[in-house]
């Protein structure tokens, strides 16, 4: 028997047949959300407005190496998550910008 793998889908609104402003109201952590527009491997526009729906702010990873941006560390994010840890509330949404040094 042949096994298939089926398609990951990461809808929280369909999987819990809720809208997108009620799975908000259900977030009670602080979130710190990172996103690749140049990502072809996931469309980065559900975490961006889920972001929005939570008040989360956002960092936009701006770089060529999209959704190996974190493996290739292709920008520098660790300071920003640091600081996040420390105090959630003093990160804003920001641009972080490729290094050049992968």
């Amino acid at each position: 028997m042949e096994k298939t793998m089926k398609p990951v889908d990461l809808d929280i609104t369909s999987d819990f047949g809720v809208t997108l402003p009620q799975a908000a109201k259900q977030v009670h952590a602080r979130m710190l959300v990172f996103v690749s527009p140049q990502d072809h491997m996931v469309n980065p526009h559900p975490a961006q407005e889920f972001a929005a729906a939570i008040a989360a702010p956002v960092i936009t990873m701006d770089t060529p190496c999209g959704h190996l941006s974190f493996g290739f560390q292709c920008v520098p994010i660790g300071p920003v998550v640091a600081r996040f840890l420390a105090d959630a509330g003093s990160v804003h949404s920001q641009t972080l910008h490729d290094t050049g040094a992968h």
